[in-house]
């Protein structure tokens, strides 16, 4: 497959999240320190997304078009 470069690094709880983005889009994943990430969160240890070399660019191109959580949680509308 070839080498692995890490597009992310996130908290344990969101790398399945980003992964799961990522792998809609057609893109091979693998997350690395996601079980280290959650079990020891005080140490603050990132998980980091990788994908295959050939899959970078698209891969942050998916990643740019995420959009940015919002700071304040009553501020997310939910439909009834």
């Amino acid at each position: 497959m070839g080498d692995l470069i890490t597009v992310a690094e996130v908290e344990g709880q969101k790398a399945a999240f980003v992964a799961s983005i990522l792998e809609s889009h057609g893109l091979t994943v693998f997350i690395e320190n996601e079980n280290t990430s959650n079990m020891l969160p005080y140490l603050a240890i990132l998980a980091k997304i990788r994908v295959p070399k050939d899959q970078v660019t698209k891969a942050q191109e998916v990643l740019q078009a995420i959009p940015p959580e919002s700071e304040d949680p009553e501020a997310v509308e939910l439909d009834d």
